[in-house]
C-alpha cells in the first residue's frame, strides 16, 4: 500500500473589496508553499493533480463597519459550483474580531473555517474561496490595520489565506 501525501498554501497580500450580501471570490496572490504545483496566482485557485482525498482550510479579515450583527460566511467552489459552506471555527471567530483605532474602519472581523471531512478530488477539478458578509456595506479584505503602533503584525496576526492537503 502506498500512501501520496501534498499540501499547499496560498494567500491574499493586497487589498479586495467585497460587497454587502454576495459570494465574492477571494483571489489569493501568493503561494506560501505548494509540493502539488496545483496554486495558479493568476486566478487563485487550487487545481488537483493527482486524485485523492483533500482537506481545506481558510481565513478572511475584513474591515468593517461597527454594526450590532456582523456575520461572514466562507464556501468551498468546486469545478465552478457552490460545494461546501465551511465549518466556523467557533472558539476564534468573535474574540478574534475587535475594536480598532479608526473612526472609518471600527472593526476586523476575522473568521476562519474548515472543510467537513474528506473532499474528493480527481485530476483536473478545480477549487476556490468565496466569502459573504451581511455588514450592510461593503467591507476590505486586507492585511492593513489602522492602528499604527500594530501596523507590523497584522500579518502574522490576521493572515489571509487558503490551505489544503490531500492523501492518496
Amino acid at each position: 500500500m502506498s500512501m501520496n501525501i501534498g499540501s499547499f498554501g496560498a494567500r491574499l497580500t493586497r487589498d479586495q473589496t467585497v460587497a454587502d450580501g454576495v459570494w465574492t471570490k477571494v483571489a489569493f496572490n501568493e503561494v506560501s508553499w505548494d509540493t502539488t504545483e496545483g496554486f495558479d496566482i493568476d486566478t487563485g485557485d487550487y487545481t488537483v493533480g493527482r486524485a485523492g482525498k483533500l482537506h481545506f482550510a481558510t481565513g478572511v479579515r475584513l474591515l468593517a463597519p461597527d454594526v450590532p450583527n456582523r456575520y461572514v460566511d466562507l464556501l468551498l467552489y468546486k469545478n465552478g459550483e457552490p460545494r461546501d459552506r465551511l465549518t466556523p471555527d467557533g472558539p476564534f471567530t468573535k474574540p478574534d474580531s475587535v475594536p480598532l483605532a479608526s473612526r472609518e474602519t471600527p472593526w476586523a472581523e476575522y473568521v476562519r473555517g474548515f472543510s467537513r471531512g474528506e473532499v474528493v478530488g480527481n485530476p483536473g477539478d478545480l477549487f476556490e474561496i468565496y466569502v459573504r458578509h451581511d455588514f450592510g456595506e461593503r467591507a476590505d479584505l486586507t492585511l492593513r490595520y489602522p492602528d499604527p503602533a500594530d501596523e507590523h503584525t497584522a500579518t502574522d496576526r490576521h493572515p489571509i489565506y487558503f490551505m489544503g492537503i490531500w492523501h492518496t
